[in-house]
């Protein structure tokens, strides 16, 4: 594991060196970003946001199972327990259908929730959140979804909200839990949305799909691949990958004080039915879940710096559309251009000016739109 990060180290120092008429302070730009790097440049966005561990409930699942997922040739795969039948929890954080999950029968649980339209007929979209996030980051697309006759399945990766932590996985491990739990919802057919953390994730179900599940992948923003470009990444974001591959205590210690003051006040904070009520108390709940599973996190942006476990060529959709921002530092958009070129069926669109942020919100309507289109 640590040969392809020192790699990637050396590649982007040359990637900067050689774009950047300061290649001379270089080495002083390394080392002051070694000692500042405190608090992550990770994804996320206004949309990709989530509650409290407080708000977690228990409940018991029934003992029907459901069968394990098939992979394709060419990956190896570890054989995977089988499942349970999906559990609602007799309350609920925000709405209705948002504290649901899939006991495994290791006993850990995958968490996920169901977003917009409640017909039959409703074309089925898999949400795999940022980073961070959980089952609640898709809160605001809500009553866009019931308008426009599309259902969100927004599964939770280990540690976050309802699912039980595993500290150690890889992109295509968890991608068998998503796919696992779609079959298990009996969805035979669904778009994957990716957006930021989660854009490996959708690929990675596209990968280990069989021919024809997945109608189409979007992907906004989405995280490069290790083995992909680093120009135009921050130096900030880079090396807060480098202390997570080489001092993950201290990188966990720094995310910890980072974030103690915000802890302490979700912790005292009313319940959830009295924050319900608040402006923008949705938000607020939906907000504190990501942001407060720090061990969640962790494993989270570990798994996206190792290797994926699936090569981008092998990913079969019949159609992938990827949205970049021109100026975003945290994926950055030749990012994008490097997976199109080994996507099959995949168009990129790049917005010049838009950051990582402002791409997700100012370009609201076109997200929305190729959504519709795939």
């Amino acid at each position: 594991m640590i040969a392809p990060q020192i790699q990637r180290f050396f590649l982007f120092c040359s990637q900067q060196m050689c774009s950047s008429s300061r290649s001379s302070t270089m080495k002083k730009v390394i080392l002051r970003s070694l000692r500042t790097t405190k608090r992550p440049a990770y994804p996320f966005s206004v949309s990709n946001v989530t509650i409290s561990s407080a708000t977690r409930v228990r409940c018991e699942s029934s003992k029907t199972t459901i069968g394990a997922h098939q992979s394709k040739n060419l990956v190896s795969r570890v054989p995977r327990p089988t499942r349970k039948t999906a559990t609602t929890s007799p309350d609920y954080v925000i709405a209705p259908r948002d504290s649901q999950f899939v006991t495994l029968s290791d006993g850990r649980r995958i968490g996920y929730a169901v977003w917009g339209s409640t017909s039959p007929n409703a074309k089925i979209v898999c949400w795999p959140h940022g980073l961070p996030g959980s089952r609640l980051s898709v809160h605001s697309w809500d009553q866009w979804g019931k308008s426009t006759g599309l259902t969100f399945i927004c599964p939770e990766r280990p540690g976050y909200g309802l699912s039980t932590l595993k500290k150690t996985y890889s992109v295509f491990e968890h991608a068998g839990d998503i796919r696992d739990l779609m079959q298990h919802l009996g969805h035979r057919q669904y778009k994957l949305f990716g957006v930021s953390g989660g854009g490996p994730y959708a690929l990675a179900v596209a990968r280990l799909a069989s021919q024809g599940e997945v109608i189409g992948v979007l992907l906004v923003c989405p995280t490069t691949p290790p083995e992909g470009p680093q120009t135009g990444q921050s130096i900030k974001s880079f090396f807060w990958e480098m202390k997570l591959t080489f001092l993950p205590q201290l990188a966990e210690r720094d995310l910890r004080n980072d974030h103690e003051a915000d802890r302490k006040a979700w912790i005292a904070a009313p319940s959830n039915e009295i924050i319900r009520k608040r402006p923008k108390g949705a938000k607020i709940l939906a907000y504190r879940e990501g942001w407060s599973a720090f061990a969640g996190r962790i494993a989270d942006q570990k798994a996206m710096i190792r290797p994926w476990g699936f090569r981008l060529e092998d990913v079969d959709a019949r159609k992938i559309i990827i949205l970049a921002g021109g100026l975003d530092e945290n994926t950055a958009s030749l990012g994008a251009q490097y997976m199109r070129n080994r996507l099959r069926n995949s168009t990129t669109i790049v917005k010049p000016g838009e950051n990582h942020y402002s791409m997700q919100i100012n370009h609201d309507t076109c997200i929305k739109e190729s959504l519709l289109g795939l």
